[in-house]
């Protein structure tokens, strides 16, 4: 008897059958970037159906309450909607400049939360990220009564730093950012040293310092920061004040795949602000 090892990995796709048969005769594997793409389409096509829905009266931050069971986008937009409603509904359109967007789940997600809380909103959102999104979120936003626009990380290099001190908020979505399987050109450093008057971050913290390398379901290998590194960059923009936020423990970790020989293992979900809004401080705590 011969010893075998077997790699255990997953796919999606379908076996297909001869007339008759019940024993497949070959597996058709859906590529990779398309289940990436149709998930978060999906995501964005239920909450565009619940903004339909109109129904009234809903607080900020109403919908995603469960963080066991809802994506870093709903997290990041339940907790986004409830700090810049005031604002929104004072003065108008609302401007907002998100670095990796994907297909724009966290704007809808950040749509629906607001627009069951008060009628008068309106946003202005321009997504920076790589081209292979581009057409995917111009799809789904582009005939929505919001304002929506997507530039390439090519195209936004010349006038990037222009945008971060034009609108209302930028957000580096970068946990959104680590489940995309294309390079980036734009990181959170790059972001830090426009110096943009309020930014809002999502990213992934390894809870340990010796645990920053992750591999997620996806099968690709990250480097995650932990939690200083985050803060030691926001701390700038903030006259070296440390910067507001909530560390969500443990939240989402199954989104990476274990690591027995990991101490602790966890990773961690940072939704973290540096700016001037005090509005922030109510719901968001200081980071240290």
């Amino acid at each position: 008897m011969t010893n075998e090892t077997y790699d255990i990995s997953w796919n999606v796709g379908r076996f297909a059958y001869l007339r008759g048969a019940t024993t497949p005769f070959h597996f058709m594997e859906l590529k990779e970037n398309l289940i990436e793409n149709s998930e978060d389409i999906v995501s964005v096509i239920i909450l565009r159906a619940f903004r339909t829905r109109h129904e009234t009266n809903l607080p900020p931050g109403n919908y995603f309450k469960n963080t066991q069971s809802m994506s870093w986008n709903h997290i990041a937009a339940r907790d986004v909607a409830k700090t810049i409603k005031s604002h929104v509904e004072t003065n108008g359109t609302y401007r907002i400049l998100e670095i990796h967007p994907g297909v724009g789940v966290f704007y809808e997600a950040l749509k629906l939360n607001l627009e069951h809380a008060s009628e008068n909103v309106k946003f202005e959102h321009i997504g920076v990220g790589t081209q292979h999104y581009k057409r995917q979120y111009e799809y789904m936003h582009g005939v929505d009564y919001h304002g929506a626009k997507y530039l390439t990380e090519e195209e936004g290099t010349e006038i990037l730093n222009d945008i971060c001190h034009h609108v209302d908020l930028v957000v580096y979505n970068g946990a959104e950012a680590n489940t995309h399987q294309y390079e980036q050109l734009i990181n959170l450093e790059k972001i830090v040293s426009f110096q943009p008057k309020r930014l809002l971050v999502t990213s992934w913290v390894a809870n340990h310092p010796l645990e920053i390398e992750r591999t997620t379901i996806k099968r690709r290998v990250v480097q995650l920061p932990v939690l200083a590194e985050v803060t030691g960059l926001l701390q700038t923009l903030r006259e070296n004040s440390a910067p507001l936020g909530k560390c969500y423990e443990g939240t989402l970790s199954k989104f990476f795949l274990p690591e027995p020989e990991h101490v602790d293992g966890r990773v961690n979900l940072l939704v973290a602000y540096a700016g001037p809004d005090p509005q922030f401080s109510q719901d968001f705590s200081v980071l240290d």
